[in-house]
C-alpha cells in the first residue's frame, strides 16, 4: 500500500458534514425567487461546483448582477444558520491531529469560497492545522481544474506523487488525477461510486483509513 506525505482534503462532504446546510440554503433561496425546488438528491448531488455554475443550472444564463444578488442572499442565510447543521465527519478532528504528528502536510483544496469556509473551519476547531488552503478565490481555474491541486503542492513544496486528495465528488477527483495525484474516495459520498472513472486509487471507509498511508 502507499504511503504518502502530502493530504489534500476536499471540505463539503469530506472534512464538513454540511450537506443538509447547503441544501436548506438552496431549497430557501430558490423559493425566495420562484423557482422550483428539486430532490435533496439532486442538490446534493450539485455539491463541489463552484456556486455561480450551480445556480446557472437552477436559474439559467443570468447576469453577473443577478448572480451576485442570488449569492448574496443566499451566503446572508447560511451565516444566520450554519451552526445549527455543520458538523466535522467522525474521527476527522483526531486523524488530521495524528496525520499532523506523524509529520505530514495537511491542506484544503475546495469550491468553498474563503469567506465561509474560514468561518466554518474555525468554528470547528481545525482551521489551523492545515499548511495550506486553496478556494476559488485564489485561482484563475478552480475544480475541476487540476490548477487549485497543483498550486497546493506548489505552495507546500511537495510532490505528486508523494501526495493523496480525499474527496467525495467527481470534481475533486478530475482535479486530482489532473495534477498527477492520487485520489481517495470518501465512503460517505452521495455519489454513486460507479461515476468515478478511473478508479479511486484509495477508498476510505472511515477517516481512520487514513492512518495506515502516512
Amino acid at each position: 500500500m502507499s504511503k504518502y506525505k502530502t493530504f489534500l482534503f476536499d471540505a463539503d462532504g469530506t472534512l464538513l458534514d454540511t450537506v443538509n446546510l447547503i441544501i436548506k440554503c438552496f431549497e430557501y433561496t430558490l423559493s425566495h425567487y420562484g423557482k422550483p425546488v428539486p430532490e435533496r438528491s439532486v442538490i446534493a448531488s450539485h455539491i463541489g461546483i463552484p456556486f455561480k455554475k450551480q445556480i446557472i443550472f437552477y436559474f439559467g444564463d443570468i447576469s453577473e448582477e443577478m448572480a451576485e444578488e442570488i449569492w448574496n442572499f443566499y451566503r446572508e442565510y447560511q451565516l444566520k444558520h450554519y451552526q445549527d447543521y455543520i458538523a466535522l465527519f467522525p474521527d476527522t478532528l483526531e486523524v488530521l491531529q495524528q496525520l499532523k504528528s506523524k509529520g505530514a502536510q495537511l491542506g484544503v483544496v475546495t469550491s468553498r469560497s474563503n469567506s465561509t469556509l474560514d468561518l466554518f473551519l474555525k468554528h470547528l476547531n481545525i482551521y489551523d492545522i492545515f499548511d495550506v488552503i486553496i478556494t476559488p478565490d485564489d485561482v484563475s481555474r478552480p475544480k475541476p481544474d487540476p490548477e487549485p491541486s497543483v498550486k497546493a503542492l506548489r505552495m507546500l513544496n511537495a510532490e505528486a506523487a508523494d501526495s493523496l486528495f480525499i474527496g467525495d465528488a467527481i470534481y475533486d477527483q478530475m482535479s486530482a488525477v489532473g495534477a498527477g495525484i492520487d485520489f481517495a474516495l470518501v465512503s460517505w459520498t452521495h455519489i454513486p461510486i460507479t461515476v468515478f472513472n478511473p478508479e479511486p486509487a484509495v477508498q476510505l471507509q472511515s477517516m481512520n483509513d487514513l492512518l495506515a498511508l502516512v
